[in-house]
């Protein structure tokens, strides 16, 4: 253990910044409010985070440097579990409905909807080609069809319980 006796804020910044240069897998970096009180998917698409919330029926655009709301949308359903960006459309999965949205954001027009091949949905991401999707108890990871549902592939989850899914793009 090191004591150090010299006094002044140089040293505190010093120490803070040497800490956080060590950072390590993870640990928290940078952290945002939510808009809202009942958060259940999040999406970035290149430039603004999208917040889906239970509670308000909104999903939320999201300024990530600052948490500002830039703008918000209503859910096309009642239960919004997770949330994917393709680069066209911000893709919404819905709990208790168990379909899935293709919503333009700037309209706020769903331009398609699929039905969901799993019960209970709980985690959505692209991949660049197709969808994935995690359900809750299903103890497996789905590659689905974008154009109609269809399951692709089916991988076992690392958790019995998977919620929540990303794509980080390797």
């Amino acid at each position: 253990m090191f004591i150090i006796r010299i006094t002044g804020v140089a040293v505190v910044l010093a120490l803070l910044v040497l800490q956080s240069a060590q950072a390590f897998t993870g640990d928290t970096l940078k952290s945002i409010p939510a808009p809202y009180d009942c958060p259940q998917g999040l999406a970035f698409d290149g430039e603004y985070l999208w917040s889906a919330d239970r509670k308000s029926d909104l999903i939320y655009c999201v300024n990530p440097g600052n948490g500002s709301v830039i703008d918000s949308l209503p859910t096309p359903g009642y239960v919004p579990r997770g949330l994917a960006w393709d680069g066209q459309w911000l893709w919404c999965v819905d709990a208790q409905e168990e379909l899935i949205y293709a919503i333009d954001p700037a309209t706020e027009i769903v331009e398609r909807t699929i039905y969901c091949p799993v019960s209970r949905p709980t985690g959505l991401a692209w991949d660049g080609e197709y969808l994935w999707l995690a359900a809750d108890r299903d103890e497996e990871i789905h590659q689905i069809s974008s154009e109609d549902g269809t399951t692709i592939a089916s991988i076992p989850a690392p958790t019995a319980h998977p919620w929540g899914l990303t794509f980080d793009g390797t």
